[in-house]
């Protein structure tokens, strides 16, 4: 727990320093806009013209009470009593306004602030990324934005009047009433606040913890429920029941932490502040049969203390409850504490329509702490076609994302155009790179607009492509079908449909490299003719490197770079290649091989 606590004050102290956090993007949202910040001054304006206003009229009725108890005055003592009244009535009729001011500046943070966190999440490096799963990812954004959202309305409905309110109910007491019992409330409200912090600091550690636990038991339930087929086919719905409810046990552990702290600090907090209550109100009577206080002015003591306990009690539980949303929100933090790389101006880079010359110099690709590729040397030319193969983990997959500047590598240099590729500059190169990975990129929409996602393409250009991979009797079948999107990842698709579409895609892009992993791996004979006639047809165009167990499609000039084992590489032509014994046991099949999944 204190290691957690640590952590948090570490993050806490970067929302004041660091840039990179999500509150550093909420006031940068709210004071950027004009229209924003304007909404942001007149919503103060409103809630402190507001709780001045609720605060200020009891006055009114304690010197009507006091002129109607004299016997002097009566029609005015009746005045202000009916002006207490009205005006209480006015100012609750423009409370209700705060939400036309305050729903729209909420909205708009919101949907700005989602867009900076999907935006930061997008542009952090890959091999970071690789450390969450979409589940847990998906789960911190929406507690993240939660727990902000709770945060700006506490402090717009709670916090603001409530400090109001006791302002003006402390002086009122102090300057008109009895200092003495002014300063005993500032006093208890002292008091009373550091439980509340203190109180609020250990609610916010407890719900860190059952928040990571949490996210844990979530990420594990919708990673069955998304291979909900593969759970039903093996019957691993009871076993996968079981170990979630283990989860969140755990998960319950946690909240009954935070909320056995809630139990104990706010039972301390209400003794305190209900024995100064009692003590006022006593104080209060003796000084009446004294004399030395009206009536009038103790129903002020009253209507004020009465008026100051549901705020500071409320107050003590917003309090608590923004740091348990900060506790909530820590791994939205966290997340964007991770800095994205700053991308080189492309002016930088080489600009040229023409295929890419690539050169690997001693370059090394390490998974972790396992060295997949060793000190590979090897020069790609302009507009040629190389070939990859390989045994199932000796990293060919892990090379191709090296190549199409998506990680960097672990040691040596990668050079394009003899430009040294670096994570400062990957996401310009990645412009003039078109790739289709095995794993395929879909989303819920129709193959027309997954082939066309982040395409200028014309209609006849999409059509065309289309046509060339045989998706028109696709998109046919799933309109007849009433199907008219992929669903979710393209689960509407066969494999071969799904890896045609991304395919497409690769080849609509105009692009400089071309990174094709497994192009013909789940297709029938049919639709491989058709990819390898697409693929021949556009040969020259770009420098080309595929990835394949499918050495049907090498043909004997062709460069193949063979991976072995780490550190232990073959490259050549395939016809030089095959006077290589492990080389052709591998094209032969008699080295087992399987589709590559690292």
């Amino acid at each position: 727990m204190h290691k957690i606590a640590s952590v948090y004050h570490l993050y806490i102290w970067n929302i004041v320093m660091n840039k990179a956090n999500v509150f550093n993007y909420v006031f940068s949202l709210t004071f950027q806009s004009k229209r924003q910040f304007a909404l942001l001054l007149f919503l103060i304006g409103t809630i402190t013209v507001v709780s001045a206003t609720m605060s200020a009229i009891p006055i009114l009725f304690a010197m009507g009470i006091d002129l109607l108890s004299e016997g002097k005055g009566s029609a005015t003592g009746v005045s202000l009593i009916l002006a207490f009244s009205v005006s209480l009535l006015v100012a609750s009729v423009i409370s209700q306004f705060e939400w036309l001011t305050f729903g729209p500046f909420n909205l708009r943070l919101q949907r700005h602030l989602t867009l900076e966190v999907f935006n930061h999440a997008l542009s952090l490096p890959y091999y970071v990324m690789r450390q969450h799963t979409s589940h847990e990812i998906g789960r911190i954004v929406e507690k993240g934005l939660d727990a902000i959202r709770d945060i700006t309305s506490s402090l717009a409905f709670s916090i603001a009047p409530t400090i109001v309110e006791l302002t003006i109910a402390a002086c009122v007491i102090a300057f008109m009433v009895d200092p003495w019992i002014a300063i005993l409330l500032i006093a208890a409200l002292a008091v009373y606040g550091y439980l509340a912090n203190l109180s609020a600091e250990r609610i916010r550690t407890a719900t860190e913890s059952a928040m990571g636990s949490g996210t844990q038991a979530w990420t594990y339930g919708l990673d069955a429920v998304a291979n909900v087929d593969h759970v039903q086919q093996a019957n691993l719905r009871p076993a996968i029941i079981e170990q979630l409810n283990k989860k969140l046990k755990i998960n319950d552990e946690h909240w009954k932490v935070t909320f056995t702290q809630r139990v104990y600090y706010g039972v301390l907090q209400t003794l305190i502040f209900g024995g100064v209550v009692i003590w006022v109100l006593w104080r209060g009577a003796l000084d009446v049969s004294a004399g030395t206080l009206t009536v009038g002015e103790l129903v002020l003591i009253n209507t004020y203390i009465v008026r100051l306990l549901q705020p500071v009690e409320t107050l003590a539980r917003v309090y608590r409850e923004i740091h348990a949303s900060a506790g909530e929100a820590a791994l939205l933090m966290r997340l964007l504490a991770e800095h994205p790389i700053p991308a080189t101006q492309s002016s930088h880079l080489p600009v040229t329509s023409r295929p890419w010359a690539l050169q690997l110099t001693n370059v090394g690709v390490t998974i972790g702490t396992t060295p997949v590729i060793i000190a590979l040397d090897r020069s790609v030319a302009p507009a040629s076609r190389l070939f990859i193969v390989g045994a199932s983990g000796m990293g060919k997959s892990s090379l191709l994302r090296v190549l199409g500047c998506l990680v960097p590598v672990s040691s040596g240099h990668l050079t394009i155009e003899s430009v040294d590729v670096t994570e400062a500059n990957s996401e310009a190169f990645r412009n003039g790179i078109a790739v289709a990975y095995q794993d395929c990129l879909l989303f819920d929409l129709t193959i027309r607009e997954n082939i066309a996602l982040g395409s200028n393409a014309s209609k006849g250009a999409i059509d065309a492509i289309m046509s060339e991979l045989g998706l028109n009797d696709v998109m046919n079948r799933h309109r007849d079908e009433n199907e008219p999107t992929v669903g979710e990842r393209g689960n509407r698709l066969s494999g071969g449909e799904k890896q045609r579409i991304s395919l497409a895609r690769a080849l609509l892009k105009p692009s400089n490299l071309l990174l094709l992993d497994e192009p013909t791996a789940s297709l029938d004979e049919v639709n491989r003719t058709r990819v390898v006639a697409a693929l021949n047809n556009r040969k020259g165009r770009q420098t080309e490197i595929i990835v394949t167990h499918d050495t049907g499609l090498i043909e004997p000039n062709d460069a193949v770079l063979y991976l072995l084992e780490p550190g232990k590489t073959h490259h050549g032509t395939h016809i030089e290649l095959l006077g290589i014994k492990e080389y052709s046991d591998f094209i032969n099949g008699t080295i087992l091989v399987e589709t590559e999944s690292r």
